[in-house]
């Protein structure tokens, strides 16, 4: 089985409140500038397990501008790069898009998307790596706008085609 994988059954959701207890799980509601915030409560196993979930969020909350929201936003964000092993160097700008550079690795990412790798080259020096995603990721970003067009323009066609044939009534 695999480490990740769970395996499920069923008991009420009282009895899960009471075996979450039993099992040593804590829960905590964070407070922010003297504002109780249960959107960020969190589950924790153990107390340095707690100072660690407090600290993740104090830190995206720094990082968002003290927006709750946003600051969910950021550690939703980091928690999928994480989780899908993608382990970037640097975030950078292509063209209004925040490319997430993972400049070991020879590959760009938006988001937990792969846009771009230089799997096909062996470039030592970073600053040639980073050039070459960057560029790579603006051509794949342009790639991708010209296909939205495209879909667009058929997808006009295709009424425009359906508003002709019902011109008869």
């Amino acid at each position: 089985m695999n480490e990740n994988e769970i395996l499920t059954g069923e008991v009420t959701e009282g009895q899960y409140a009471i075996d979450y207890q039993d099992n040593g799980n804590g829960a905590v509601i964070p407070i922010i500038d003297g504002v109780e915030h249960p959107e960020l409560m969190m589950g924790y196993a153990t107390e340095s397990d707690k100072k660690a979930g407090l600290k993740v969020l104090a830190d995206a909350l720094r990082a968002s501008g003290n927006d709750v929201y946003k600051a969910m936003r950021y550690m939703y964000n980091a928690a999928r790069v994480a989780a899908n092993n993608i382990t970037p160097n640097e975030a950078v700008d292509v063209d209004g898009t925040e490319v997430l550079l993972d400049l070991e690795n020879g590959k760009a990412y938006i988001g937990t998307d792969e846009v771009a790798n230089i799997d096909d080259l062996e470039i030592e020096s970073r600053e040639a790596v980073r050039a070459l995603l960057m560029e790579r990721t603006r051509n794949e970003l342009q790639r991708r706008e010209a296909e939205r067009e495209r879909e667009y323009e058929e997808y006009l066609l295709m009424i425009d085609d359906e508003y002709d044939e019902d011109e008869d009534w």
